[in-house]
């Protein structure tokens, strides 16, 4: 059974966002009837700013799960198999709860914690300010190891009837076969790089250092090579 998770950062139940992602998932649970997916949106959980301390980076543990919905997320995200964000566009950017939601989750872009899973993004704007916005989401997620196999951008003009969802749903059961590879990007190929010589100087005690000690990504050259090695 493979576990799909869609985070909707939209409190609209009306939302275009979230009325693409139930067509999708639904069409997608027609189509290969293996999985079991939940969506997630501000309206289903509590999750408080970040505390800006930046112990989570140094301890990888964030105090605010053991008040709000933080690990219930976690927890939602590490268990999947493929990973659905989707935001809508407020000036030019995310809206606050992906934001929010992101901040939580920013320690986990030094360790790739969602390396050996696929995902896509889905972006809904009235009319500007997708470009942007995609690029970013893209950005997060992959950073975070998700390898992105789509990019979905929805205008006011797009009818989420019309949409082409045979051809999506195609390429995200291919994620789901034994034989499929994920290719690193070399967006993330350069952070692992960097990543890697930053991290290897901090002291033995620290999360992060602890992290690519454990998963032995300090002995590879390439992000690639670990998946190769140890996913693929």
């Amino acid at each position: 059974m493979k576990k799909v998770i869609c985070i909707v950062g939209s409190r609209n139940p009306s939302s275009k966002g979230l009325a693409f992602c139930k067509a999708l998932l639904i069409r997608l649970k027609d189509f290969y009837h293996e999985i079991d997916y939940k969506i997630l949106t501000p309206n289903d959980y509590f999750l408080e700013p970040i505390d800006g301390t930046n112990e989570t980076f140094y301890k990888g543990i964030d105090k605010k799960d053991n008040i709000d919905d933080g690990s219930m997320i976690k927890h939602n995200l590490e268990d999947a198999d493929f990973v659905i964000f989707c935001t809508p566009v407020y000036s030019h950017n995310v809206s606050g709860d992906i934001k929010i939601l992101i901040d939580r989750l920013s320690y986990w872009g030094h360790i790739f914690k969602l390396l050996g899973k696929s995902g896509l993004t889905v972006t809904v704007a009235d009319s500007n300010g997708f470009i942007q916005v995609d690029e970013y989401i893209d950005k997060i997620l992959t950073g975070f190891g998700v390898d992105v196999i789509e990019n979905v951008i929805l205008t006011r003009k797009d009818d989420v009837q019309k949409f082409d969802f045979l051809s999506l749903i195609g390429d995200i059961v291919e994620t789901f076969q034994p034989e499929y590879k994920i290719k690193v990007p070399a967006f993330t190929e350069a952070q692992f790089k960097s990543y890697k010589n930053s991290i290897r100087k901090q002291p033995h005690e620290n999360f992060e250092y602890r992290y690519w000690d454990e998963n032995k990504l300090f002995y590879m050259e390439t992000l690639q090579e670990y998946v190769d090695k140890y996913i693929n």
